[in-house]
């Protein structure tokens, strides 16, 4: 699986490898880095685009856990609210050949 995401923002943009959870671990970090310092930072990954910023808003919580937005906001192209773990675990794609139950 040769997975790759899509970062662009207002001083320009990079493709990073995104086939591994090490690379997922190291895109992760990235995205965060760059929206605290470029702003906004747009993100497409695995067929999900992803709008990320520094959250505005207090009152704003995670549309899947329902935790405050405290300090990065990920919004899908449904304009729903996600933390950066729950926006993670929703862009992650599983290779067609993994069990969806372990066998025992």
């Amino acid at each position: 699986m040769n997975a790759t995401a899509v970062l662009s923002h207002p001083h320009g943009g990079m493709v990073l490898p995104a086939s591994t959870p090490y690379d997922m671990a190291v895109l992760w970090e990235h995205v965060v880095a760059c929206a605290k310092r470029h702003g906004r930072v747009r993100m497409r990954l695995n067929g999900h685009e992803w709008v990320v910023g520094a959250a505005d808003s207090s009152e704003r919580r995670c549309m899947r856990c329902r935790s405050p937005l405290t300090s990065t906001d990920f919004e899908d192209e449904t304009h729903a609210h996600y933390c950066a773990g729950c926006a993670r675990r929703a862009s992650v794609r599983r290779p067609r050949f993994w069990p969806l139950k372990v066998a025992r």
